[in-house]
């Protein structure tokens, strides 16, 4: 009573505190994962009182309609106390009602500590059934998900490695249980793993008969449950220390601790237990001798035994189990449907891909095609520009080449001219007239030696300009006469009016007037470059 009335002061200065913070609270965000909190903490001790917290908070959380992340993780942790509750009160269709709600919402929104509370509930309420692979199958999820989380969650993982060692413990194979006993230990060596691990442990060393071991384990677990008010550790602690008395047949013993069990039981409403203490005290009583004792405790226990296996309670987890099943098959149903109208939609877009991609290609070899055509066209119409310039060539050539035969023609009939002059002048008689005449002849022949001398000179210059420039002005300025051709050429070999007056045997002047017409007829300023403004119509 003493380490009751201490623990018991503990437990309610836990609970003032809480109670306290939850007043304090300015806002439902800060106040309703401490109630929470306040309901997990009461549970041990007052289940009903535990209901009533999280029926509020669930209530809170659906008046107001909260729905974003935040508070669907507190509705996950609503459902999973409500799932605990009603374990401890041995109602496991409820438990596993709540246990599913809670795991449906975990997963919706991808939150692996939710999810890992979930997974550990359902594969603890399935050892409970008896049923080893489901059990067996979300303890494994519940351990990878707390291993991926680190060592802040190092409890956690421990508490599912206690679920793993007593499933292995409950289908006959203690060497595992162990196994896994003492790797939960190995992962949290605290107060508040222990008190669970050392039970467990001895719970499997009295399995194996091995008592010595098996009572310090129960002994430490109690001690530690007491200083935190566990009701429901203490109820189970005590039984199964009671049993342990009683393969050592020390039946009083056994009587005294079965009965505290039975208390812890009675206070948080556990009809599981309750139902195995009272079997288990009248197992002790009947070993005593005591069969009227033994009678009355058996009547307790089959009247627990009922409220717990009743029809509609199995028919109940039947049918949720069930029908979790059947929503997980649909779901993957969906998604197999999914995943094949997805691979519709994907063949699809490659067709279309590949149409478009063939339509390119097309594109691009029509093109390919048309830009060929365009140079083979564009190759025949330089070949026809380069024959007409070739054409022009040559009748600029046979002009030059008419020029130079006028030219002789000229220079020959200028001779036969002298030569009849001067038979003309060898029949004078007069020798005065003679002198005279062959003084004519004589400056008649020399003016047309340097008109043919400059008229040489002028054909050399003009040598020099290129045929592409001469071409241009033949072609497309018609306007021009020769002469100014002439001088215009000169222009282009950059000689200066002095320099083109004596090539042409001409004054500046004359040079200057046939430079204005050109500039007349091309209606350009003086100042503009005359060269350049031909050039740039080429």
């Amino acid at each position: 009573m003493f380490f009751y009335s201490l623990s018991a002061q503990s437990q309610d200065s836990i609970t003032k505190s809480l109670q306290l913070k939850i007043e304090k609270a300015t806002s439902d965000s800060i106040k309703i994962p401490l109630r929470i909190a306040l309901a997990n903490y009461v549970r041990n001790s007052d289940v009903e009182g535990a209901k009533t917290i999280l029926n509020d908070v669930l209530q809170e959380i659906e008046e107001h309609e909260y729905s974003s992340l935040y508070y669907l993780k507190q509705k996950a942790d609503v459902y999973n106390g409500f799932g605990e509750c009603a374990q401890d009160q041995s109602d496991k269709a409820k438990a596993l009602d709540y246990f599913l709600k809670g795991v449906k919402i975990a997963e919706k929104i991808v939150d692996s500590v939710r999810m890992g509370i979930s997974y550990h509930n359902l594969g603890y309420l399935y050892y409970g059934k008896d049923d080893q692979n489901k059990a067996m199958y979300y303890t494994n999820k519940a351990i990878k998900i707390r291993q991926a989380l680190g060592e802040e969650y190092s409890y956690d993982l421990a508490m599912t490695y206690n679920v793993l060692g007593l499933g292995f413990q409950q289908f006959k194979q203690p060497d595992s249980a162990l196994y896994y006993l003492e790797k939960a230990r190995d992962i949290d060596p605290s107060e508040n793993a222990l008190i669970v691990t050392n039970s467990n442990m001895a719970f499997v060393y009295v399995g194996l008969k091995k008592y010595e071991k098996a009572i310090p384990l129960f002994e430490e677990s109690i001690k530690i449950a007491r200083t935190q008010k566990d009701y429901k550790t203490l109820s189970s602690h005590f039984q199964n220390l009671g049993y342990t008395y009683r393969q050592l047949k020390e039946y009083d013993k056994a009587i005294a601790l079965t009965d505290s069990a039975i208390f812890y039981a009675q206070a948080i409403g556990n009809k599981r237990q309750l139902e195995n203490e009272y079997y288990s005290r009248h197992t002790i009583h009947k070993l005593k001798g005591d069969y009227k004792k033994a009678y009355e405790d058996y009547k307790i226990s089959k009247t627990y035994l009922d409220s717990i296996h009743n029809i509609e309670e199995l028919n109940r987890f039947t049918a949720l189990d069930l029908n979790y099943q059947f929503e997980k098959e649909k779901e993957v149903a969906t998604l197999a449907l999914q995943a094949e109208e997805s691979k519709k939609r994907l063949y699809f877009i490659l067709l279309f891909v590949v149409l478009l991609l063939g339509l390119f290609i097309v594109y691009f070899l029509v093109k390919d095609k048309r830009q060929k055509i365009i140079l083979a066209k564009k190759e025949i119409a330089l070949k026809e520009m380069e024959k007409i310039q070739s054409e022009l060539t040559l009748a600029n050539r046979e002009n030059e080449l008419k020029k130079v035969v006028i030219e002789n023609s000229i220079t020959e009939e200028v001779l036969n001219k002298t030569l009849d002059e001067i038979k003309g002048i060898i029949t004078l008689e007069s020798e005065k007239e003679r002198k005279q005449a062959l003084r004519t002849l004589s400056m008649s022949l020399l003016t047309e030696k340097s008109r043919n001398k400059s008229a040489s000179s002028l054909q050399s210059y003009l040598d020099e300009v290129h045929i592409d420039f001469k071409l241009h002005l033949d072609k497309n300025f018609s306007q021009f006469n020769r002469k100014e051709k002439e001088l215009i050429s000169l222009i282009k070999l950059g000689l200066t009016t002095d320099e083109i007056s004596k090539i042409l045997n001409t004054s500046i002047a004359s040079v200057k007037s046939t430079r204005y017409r050109a500039r007349k007829k091309l209606g350009i300023e003086p100042s503009t470059d005359i060269i350049e403004h031909i050039e740039q119509s080429l």
